[in-house]
């Protein structure tokens, strides 16, 4: 799953720039396989370039001569490079004669992976383009988005009012092209989003023998107008499994799975997985597919039923009754082997969950008196949220944000988030520590939860205090301040990281993936020597800072596809802390002769140390998200981490300067609308 080293070149090459990171991610696994075709090799006397090749460096370093007059390019270890016009030869840097190993891919892996995914090859096309770069891989870009919704056989759910609703989410929030197609035995029905609403034109007559997939998009194209980018919903609601005769034998290009109940580690049916393109997976290898999102579970979660008594604290006890935790593996390095994504992972990867009243949509769209033209313009301006973040699972646009720990002073990131949030859509949300605390308020209710956590800061600090002897304060505090929210059951995924200890095996960072927001919080900030511990059965629990500082690495695996990393742990102003706690210029004297103690300044050195380190961390693990913030600096960074009482206070501090993170905002905003236009826009 850590395909950070892997795509850290290939992301920020202008072909790849708008490439959804979950796409990256397959996009690379298909890469490695070619392995096959391009083993490794060294160009000990150098090797010609072709315009659009890609190249990645697997072992010392690459470099690429250009016209003269020009510094020769230098890539490194786990980077891709994308041949240019105007570059020369390749060949080993000085140094590196005898360790160079690359693998070199020709245009046509490329092609094959844009000939089954509609929404790589429109990105790839679109970059190359605007970015004017002669990357000459003619994408075949199939002329309309084929996507067959479909329903698990036991969920009873209005598949065609479903369609409906997920092609006007598409339509209305990216304004591109959208319609539904239903495919009946003996016709078709074809319903059109024009103008905020679907227009239903003349039936499309089909002969039912003989007829072709082909000819099906023809006389919709026909319908339609001009079918180049559309994205088509195609439906059969009389049996959502089955389709008519005369297509069976073609493919879609996403399958979009309703459902009201998916574990991590389900499979998808493989009747379903037999309408898709054949390589996109393989049922002999069961580790592998299916790739490029091609399948999206998608989880109907009931709506909300808001609570009529206040919710009571739960009785002092062990907790952790329902966590469940999952590893985060960084053994998938795709630089040195191709080492598959599981195929449950991906599944898990891609769920999207939508939060829809059901019975209440199929009473309206079987209402003959209101007729079904406006259906879709109504239900969209009552349930825009979950409609539009459908939307975007579906076409590789949802956005991850990722928050350090830090306690109180996460506070500090509220004003940012915010405004980010009231212009951008945050579909995932990792944190650690005290980020996971701020992360389940905004995933409870988004954005409105940032004003709920602004209020608790006597509910926290009196938590805080009894965490000392027993983390599981966290656990109840939190859940009872949510009403018991559950991480499984939230539109947008919280993903709490923690570290867990084993006595049979070392320890590593883990996500939750089960339990409450309270037992993510709990888990995910037990900070070791501060907090009693978290502990479930053999497994001890720690600080997720203890191993992913700032949890960006990890949106991708759980449905990002672009990311933004916030810190509120800010660099140190200077070495020495003891100056930090002094008054005036006689205390700051004083406390420059104590720093030269030996004892004394050997631990204030040790603080630093550790301080710093904690900065690195954080900054190692955000190379490669959109935009990266990180507090200004201060003289003890975790100084205000327990100051809950102030977490208001603390945040109005940073709403009243605003220049100092305004900028970070315009350029989340800017980096979404750039990510999310139409393929066609400049």
């Amino acid at each position: 799953m850590n395909f950070t080293t892997a795509a850290s070149g290939l992301r920020w090459l202008p072909p790849f720039h708008d490439v959804s990171l979950r796409l990256l991610q397959d996009l690379i696994e298909f890469a490695s396989q070619e392995q096959r075709q391009s083993p490794a090799y060294a160009p000990k006397k150098g090797a010609a370039t072709t315009s659009g090749d890609i190249w990645q460096v697997l072992r010392g370093v690459l470099e690429v001569s250009r016209d003269r007059g020009r510094v020769p390019r230098r890539i490194g270890p786990g980077r891709y490079y994308v041949a240019r016009p105007g570059d020369g030869r390749v060949r080993p840097a000085a140094g590196h004669e005898g360790t160079l190993r690359v693998r070199r891919f020709d245009k046509e892996w490329l092609k094959d992976a844009m000939k089954v995914s509609f929404t790589l090859a429109r990105t790839v096309s679109r970059s190359a383009t605007r970015e004017l770069l002669s990357f000459t891989v003619p994408p075949k870009v199939p002329p309309a988005h084929r996507i067959l919704l479909t329903r698990a056989a036991r969920f009873c759910a209005p598949v065609e009012a479903l369609a409906h609703l997920l092609a006007a989410g598409i339509a209305s929030q990216f304004q591109e092209r959208a319609a539904v197609v239903v495919l009946e035995p003996a016709a078709l029905s074809l319903s059109i989003w024009r103008d905020g609403r679907f227009v239903v034109p003349e039936p499309l007559k089909v002969d039912g023998s003989g007829t072709t997939e082909q000819r099906v998009l023809e006389a919709v194209g026909k319908a339609v107008g001009k079918a180049e980018g559309l994205h088509l919903v195609f439906v059969h609601p009389a049996d959502p499994l089955r389709l008519p005769a005369w297509w069976r034998d073609e493919f879609f290009h996403r399958i979009v799975y309703v459902t009201d109940q998916w574990e991590f580690g389900e499979t998808a049916p493989q009747e379903l997985l037999d309408l898709l393109y054949r390589d996109l997976w393989d049922a002999d290898r069961p580790l592998e597919g299916p790739f490029f999102s091609s399948f999206i579970p998608t989880l109907i979660l009931p709506p909300a039923r808001p609570s009529r008594w206040p919710r009571l604290p739960v009785p002092l006890g062990p907790g952790l009754r329902s966590l469940k935790v999952i590893p985060i593996a960084d053994d998938a390095d795709f630089t040195t082997h191709p080492e598959p994504i599981h195929g449950k992972w991906r599944l898990y990867r891609d769920l999207c969950r939508v939060r829809l009243d059901l019975p209440a949509l199929s009473e309206r769209w079987d209402n003959p008196a209101r007729g079904r033209a406006g259906f879709a313009a109504t239900e969209l301006r009552a349930a825009a949220s979950s409609i539009e973040r459908w939307a975007r699972a579906v076409t590789n646009r949802q956005v991850g944000v990722a928050l350090s720990g830090g306690g109180a002073v996460n506070a500090l990131l509220i004003p940012l988030l915010q405004r980010i949030a009231a212009r951008v859509p945050i579909d995932v949300l990792s944190g650690v520590s005290g980020g996971t605390v701020l992360g389940a308020f905004l995933c409870t209710d988004n954005p409105g939860g940032l004003a709920l956590y602004r209020r608790q800061g006597l509910v926290f600090q009196l938590g805080l205090m009894g965490a000392v002897l027993d983390s599981g304060f966290i656990e109840r505090t939190l859940d009872w301040l949510l009403d018991g929210a559950r991480v499984e059951q939230l539109e947008t995924r919280l993903v709490g990281v923690t570290t867990e200890v084993r006595d049979d095996s070392p320890p590593g960072a883990r996500a939750v993936v089960k339990g409450t927001v309270g037992e993510a919080a709990r888990v995910s900030g037990a900070a070791p020597g501060l907090f009693g511990p978290a502990a479930k059965g053999s497994s001890r629990f720690l600080d997720g800072a203890t191993t992913l500082a700032v949890p960006a690495r990890i949106l991708p695996d759980f449905g990002a596809d672009i990311a933004f990393a916030f810190n509120a742990v800010g660099p140190l102003k200077e070495g020495n802390l003891l100056r930090a706690l002094a008054c005036g210029a006689l205390g700051k004297a004083v406390a420059d002769v104590c720093y030269h103690l030996p004892l004394l300044g050997r631990n204030v050195d040790s603080a630093v140390g550790q301080l710093t380190l904690l900065e690195q961390a954080s900054r190692a693990d955000v190379d490669d998200v959109d935009v990266f913030y990180e507090v200004p600096p201060e003289a003890i960074p975790v100084l205000r981490g327990f100051e809950w009482l102030r977490v208001d206070n603390l945040a109005r501090a940073v709403e009243a300067n605003e220049n100092s993170w305004s900028p970070v905002c315009d350029r989340c905003v800017t980096r979404w609308e750039e990510f999310s236009r139409a393929p066609g826009d400049p």
